[in-house]
């Protein structure tokens, strides 16, 4: 084992959060994150019982760029 407590090691960086933990490290509140996933402003995928929000969804939602569409609710959103 290398002389490094694992203090002094770089935390692994995370890809994906829970919402709960998207709501911690966001500082908006969990029932806020539920809205925009419901509304289509926010993109997660279910995970056993959890939702799971992208670091890189949760940063595009959090700079207010719009979400993008995947190709199959886009045509079925032209399809109405």
């Amino acid at each position: 084992m290398s002389n490094e407590s694992k203090e002094q090691r770089a935390p692994l960086e995370r890809i994906a959060y829970t919402t709960e933990e998207a709501a911690k490290v966001s500082g908006l509140c969990r029932d806020t994150l539920y809205r925009a996933i419901k509304r289509g402003k926010l993109r997660a995928s279910k995970h056993l019982r959890h939702k799971r929000i992208l670091r890189s969804e949760l940063e595009r939602y959090l700079l207010g760029e719009p979400a993008t569409t995947s190709p199959s609710r886009a045509r079925a959103a032209t399809a109405k």
